[in-house]
């Protein structure tokens, strides 16, 4: 038995097995690995830019003030909207960020109380509310709602639900 011609047999073999399986890691595994890590980072990406848009919009801007400081919200709203792509998320992600603009400037959000002009409403500790307070409350109110909504669809989106 020769066994120089065994031995040169089985490191050729060896060879071309390892040559073939680094073959097959760049073909087909590389790829798969590089799109697992891609969808890894965006869904970190997601999680921490809809964890911190959604603080801002629950806290209404009384923790860091972005009613004062709109252009701080439009950042981390920028930073969730370049990571959705859920197109109806984004449109009212917009719309929220036009109303929260509007109602921060004084504008209102369009309730009307069809009522006189010079309706009043006093609360139980003696406030009077004129009509147009009454709007606001109301314009706030829909603010109010619009951030619970949104927050939701951005915790579905982040659990996968």
């Amino acid at each position: 038995m020769n066994w120089w011609g065994l031995a040169g047999a089985v490191l050729s073999g060896t060879a071309l097995a390892t040559a073939l399986g680094k073959l097959i890691d760049l073909l087909w595994l590389e790829p798969l690995r590089l799109k697992a890590d891609r969808l890894r980072w965006l869904r970190e990406a997601r999680l921490e830019a809809y964890a911190s848009l959604s603080e801002e919009i629950l806290s209404m801007g009384i923790r860091s003030e972005i009613v004062a400081d709109y252009q701080l919200f439009r950042a981390k709203a920028a930073r969730a909207e370049l990571l959705t792509d859920d197109t109806q998320l984004l449109a009212d992600l917009r719309k929220f960020s036009t109303d929260l603009l509007n109602f921060s400037r004084g504008g209102t959000m369009g309730f009307k109380i069809a009522s006189p002009a010079d309706l009043r409403v006093t609360l139980e500790d003696g406030t009077v509310l004129g009509k147009k307070e009454l709007e606001k409350v109301l314009d706030y109110e829909s603010l109010e709602q619009q951030a619970n909504e949104l927050v939701d669809r951005l915790g579905r989106i982040v659990r996968g639900t």
